[in-house]
């Protein structure tokens, strides 16, 4: 039955694509063959490709996507593989996943909970009319917003399946997906940022959206897949034991995301990374496995304090230095560890003579330094280069007194070199901090040289990890020390009285007893928002409709005055390279005198730079043609390796309803830009974006957005089953380790986003939460991949079942 519908609707979705049914059908049928190959494929392909698989924004379609067709596709090779095999796979009886009653019981009324939502939010079905397509006020915004909660359903078996085979496998190929998957969503977030505002300018207000479509009306959409995915991607680089390249490319996703985390001026989802991680380290504290006999609970606090040091040293620095103060002295810190770790214990003597010449050296490159354009550049480079030499030829062939005298020598120079250039850069003002900054560096390696134990070994694998860490401090002490950042910080206070009204008046939305058990119906919030809030802002509306006479398209007013940045616009997306002056010819009807604006304007989601503006004048009355040419205008191009995209908008300018129809516009070049403008083809290739004024669109909270849209038996069912699985992950935390304490961490960043954001109303998120949620719920208390050690006791004799204390702790690295 599932392989029939997936396909009838594969084929469907298909024959209907904007971009050309096999253009869509040739990347599917790859993957379908590589997941009927290799059954567990999906698990590192589709997360991976999720953040970044949806055309919408070009296409115009919303309410089926292709990461719903990827999503099918998999199902439809998953089952047609088990019709082949027909002979069942064996299960692993040491797996530590099985479903139980509480599991099959949270996803049946889950997904019953779903579907009266979906009845109650459909006013049209079936869907025919174009208007059931349009926008969020559409029928099918029920079905959109409805299938994150059942399309889980039809993976579910074939997840478990593959869980019951090999737990622990599935487990990790899992958390490599999501590294993926948080990987390409930070290339994205790249992507967009070396397109507008640069990589390195934090001072814009410009928060990041990636390739998450949903956040065309505001929402945290990219924020709630970081929180969701960062645990699985740290667990994903945690578990290279053997393989450099891994490591390497596991810690460069983990770069990527902190700049993607970090760019999204997101103050949940800063406090969902910060939870998370603690979670995950307070997890491999109390676990009986492993996870931390391997580490070690020394080991995990000096991390979390190197973490915490490093990021206070690039504070410190950056304030007056920049980049380039953080990076020297990190650059110090990280010699710290791959330097001063291999000299050992030195006598008071020796560490006296180390430093005397460092500081003598240090001394004499300054001097020298300040006869040199950019000197202390050239001086830190000279340490660093020497340090890195010394500590390979103390990893390489041995320490002897010599070498490590003037490895402490070096490493003083370095640290008082590098002190030196956020002085240099900030001047005078820069001392204090660069002092402090250089003492943090240079402390914990004269304790190291100067205790008899050894406070750290350095390793390969170790610099690696602690290279990372310094760049990702250095980003983290850019993004807090920017203007934009600093004025986030102090409207917090101001945002949160705003948010509780709206708060309060998203609960209004349930007036009846029916709309308070059951909801007003998946997918209607913004329309009842619309209706039912007098004093709620709306930016205006749009639909395409059908009189008789053709298609058109209407465009509603705000309800209050509004300014460039808070128009509600109607967008479709241009070829990059266009150029004005632009030649337009439109229809239009409005019922007195008004204004509507064309814009062309350099683009992704919610930021307009460089735009071509024409605000047209219309009488009131029946259907008129105007025609004519906009200002020649600049659409400025970025470098050449820089992406480039533009839109072309309609918006209104006036309080009056209008409709459009027969839109054309020609380039510089004379060539047509738009298409569908008759909008004969419905919502094909057009989009919508309210750039500023979010609140209409979402509850801002996942637990009001439940209790709006599905009522009190849709919310008491999902906080139902998401406390049950984060209890269920708490108990097997201990004895599970991190196989509970990464969907633990996640479900709490996940939740930590979901305080001030809806998430539910992306069904990308809703999909994926169920997919955690089900990891959770059948992960059991003591797995039986356990090995049962016996300890023999004094006394008692071999074999004795009275002789034998049996750990049933569990280690996802046994098998």
């Amino acid at each position: 039955m599932v392989l029939p519908l997936t396909c009838v609707t594969l084929a469907w979705w298909l024959t209907g694509h904007p971009i050309g049914p096999w253009t869509m059908a040739a990347p599917l049928i790859v993957y379908a063959a590589l997941v009927f190959h290799r059954p567990d494929a999906w698990l590192l392909v589709l997360p991976a490709l999720w953040p970044i698989a949806d055309l919408a924004r070009w296409t115009g379609q919303i309410h089926v996507t292709e990461t719903d067709a990827l999503l099918l596709t998999t199902i439809a090779s998953l089952s047609l593989r088990a019709i082949v095999d027909r002979t069942p796979h064996a299960v692993d009886e040491r797996t530590p996943y099985r479903a139980g009653v509480t599991a099959w019981a949270g996803m049946l009324a889950l997904a019953l909970a779903a579907v009266i939502a979906i009845v109650r939010g459909i006013s049209e079905f079936p869907p025919v009319s174009v208007e059931a397509w349009t926008g969020y006020s559409g029928s099918m915004n029920a079905i959109r917003v409805g299938k994150g909660y059942l399309l889980p359903m039809l993976l579910i078996p074939f997840f478990h399946s593959a869980l019951r085979r090999d737990g622990d496998g599935t487990f990790r190929k899992l958390c490599i997906g999501f590294a993926g998957g948080l990987g390409t969503a930070a290339l994205a977030a790249l992507w967009e940022r070396l397109a507008f505002p640069g990589l390195t300018d934090f001072a814009q207000d410009y928060r990041t959206t990636a390739l998450f479509w949903e956040m065309h009306v505001g929402g945290a959409a990219l924020d709630g897949w970081f929180a969701l995915t960062l645990p699985f991607a740290l667990y994903a680089a945690w578990s290279v034991r053997r393989s450099p390249v891994q490591l390497v490319l596991m810690l460069a996703i983990l770069a990527l995301g902190a700049y993607g985390v970090l760019t999204t001026f997101s103050r949940g989802l800063y406090l969902a990374a910060f939870v998370s991680v603690a979670a995950l380290g307070i997890v491999l504290l109390v676990a009986r496995g492993a996870e931390a006999r391997s580490i070690g609970y020394g080991t995990i606090v000096a991390a979390g304090a190197a973490a915490v040091g490093a990021f206070a040293i690039a504070t410190l620095a950056f304030r007056h230095g920049g980049y380039r103060g953080a990076g020297a002295l990190l650059v110090a810190a990280w010699l710290t560890y791959v330097l001063v770790g291999q000299v050992g214990r030195l006598r008071w003597t020796q560490v006296a003579l180390g430093l005397a010449l460092g500081i003598i050296i240090a001394l004499t490159s300054n001097v020298a330094a300040a006869l040199v354009d950019k000197g202390p550049y050239l001086a830190l480079a000279l340490a660093a280069i020497a340090g890195v030499l010394l500590s390979w030829h103390l990893y390489r062939r041995g320490r002897t007194s010599g070498p490590r005298v003037l490895a402490l020598a070096v490493f003083a120079w370095t640290v008082i070199a590098a002190a030196a250039v956020p002085v240099h850069w900030g001047g005078p003002e820069a001392c204090a901090e660069a002092v402090i900054a250089a003492a943090l560096v240079a402390i914990p390696g004269l304790v190291q040289v100067s205790t008899g134990g050894r406070m750290w070994v350095p390793s390969v694998r170790g610099a690696v990890v602690s290279g990372a860490l310094a760049v990702a401090c250095v980003l983290a002490a850019a993004v807090f020390g920017s203007y934009y950042f600093q004025s986030r910080a102090s409207t917090a206070g101001a945002d949160l009285e705003t948010r509780l009204v709206h708060w309060r008046h998203s609960a209004s939305l349930a007036q009846s007893d029916a709309d308070r058990w059951f909801g007003i119906g998946a997918g209607r919030f913004s329309e009842g928002y619309f209706w039912n809030v007098p004093q709620g802002l709306f930016p205006g509306t749009w639909r395409i409709l059908d009189d008789g006479g053709g298609s058109f398209l209407r465009l509603g007013p705000p309800r209050h005055m509004v300014d460039f940045y808070e128009m509600f616009r109607v967008t479709q997306a241009v070829p990059v390279d266009v150029r004005g002056p632009f030649a337009y010819r439109l229809r239009v009807r409005a019922s007195r005198d008004s204004k509507v604006r064309i814009e062309v304007c350099r683009r992704h989601l919610l930021y307009a730079e460089d735009c071509v503006i024409r605000p047209i004048t219309v009488k009131g009355g029946d259907w008129q043609s105007i025609a004519g040419i906009t200002e020649p205008g600049v659409q400025t191009r970025g470098p050449w390796f820089a992406p480039r995209l533009a839109a072309l908008s309609l918006d209104l300018d006036s309080g009056v309803t209008m409709d459009v129809t027969d839109l054309e516009v020609l380039d510089g070049a004379n060539r047509p830009i738009v298409s569908n403008g008759d909008f004969r083809q419905g919502t094909r290739w057009w989009f919508f974006s309210s750039d500023k004024n979010h609140l209409p669109w979402h509850a801002k909270n996942l637990a009001l957005h439940a209790y709006v849209e599905g009522g009190l038996v849709g919310a008491v069912i999902l906080g139902a089953v998401v406390l049950t699985a984060l209890g269920r992950l708490v108990v097997r935390s201990r004895a599970g380790g991190l196989l509970a304490g990464v969907p633990l961490a996640a479900l709490l960043g996940f939740l930590c986003v979901g305080l001030f954001d809806s998430l539910l109303d992306v069904p990308r998120l809703t999909f994926w939460l169920i997919i955690v949620l089900w990891l959770a719920l059948v992960l059991r208390r003591y797995p039986l991949a356990a090995r049962r050690r016996v300890r023999r006791q004094p006394g008692h004799q071999s074999g004795s079942p009275s002789s034998a204390n049996v750990d049933y702790s569990y280690s996802p690295t046994a098998q």
